[in-house]
């Protein structure tokens, strides 16, 4: 039994999960690219992941980076909009907002992460050449978030039960601590000493 409930912790650990959507994107992602998952926390959207950036000159890839979606349009419009989008020519685009940390960017492709009916983040890929992303790739970027949302849901909901489940366990400790006796005082002792 705890074989199995370690087995399936491991799979649906969310730090692991994210790892697994790293590894898969680089798969669905045509050439040496870099991708990245953004979460939203607030009013930004947050790198948790990301690979393929040292080698296009970010030494620590984005761990640090954090956009106000309100002032970057991609993230608008994909809130907005439910959609995924399509940047063939960074350069050419009204709005663009160049991050530092990303000068180099020259195409961007970007799908939102939906959980029901809200965007809880963003994949996204990026290439240093223009032109390299076209609405095919958007569209596997797209079928490629719905799982990654249904996986997040699911290490979400997996670590409450554990949460819960903990919870009912040490009840379960001080309840069986507490029925051999009527003695009050012994009972809380042995609650106390199950709980700890």
């Amino acid at each position: 039994m705890y074989q199995a409930t370690a087995a399936i912790s491991s799979s649906l650990d969310l730090d692991r999960v994210l790892d697994d959507i790293m590894e898969q994107m680089s798969i669905v992602i045509p050439g040496d690219e870099a991708v990245s998952i953004m979460l939203i926390e607030g009013e930004y959207a947050r790198v948790v992941r990301s690979r393929g950036y040292e080698r296009l000159g970010a030494p620590d890839g984005l761990s640090a980076l954090a956009l106000k979606i309100a002032d970057t349009p991609t993230f608008r419009i994909m809130r907005e909009t439910g959609a995924p989008i399509v940047i063939p020519r960074t350069a050419d685009y009204p709005g663009w907002i160049q991050p530092p940390e990303t000068p180099w960017l020259g195409s961007y492709a970007g799908a939102p992460i939906r959980v029901g009916g809200q965007i809880i983040g963003f994949l996204n890929a990026d290439s240093d050449t223009p032109d390299f992303f076209c609405q095919t790739d958007c569209d596997r970027l797209q079928a490629f978030a719905a799982q990654a949302a249904v996986a997040s849901q699911n290490a979400h909901l997996y670590q409450e039960l554990s949460h819960h489940l903990e919870g009912a366990q040490l009840l379960n400790k001080a309840a069986l601590a507490s029925g051999s006796t009527l003695d009050f005082d012994e009972v809380i002792r042995r609650t106390l000493a199950a709980l700890l």
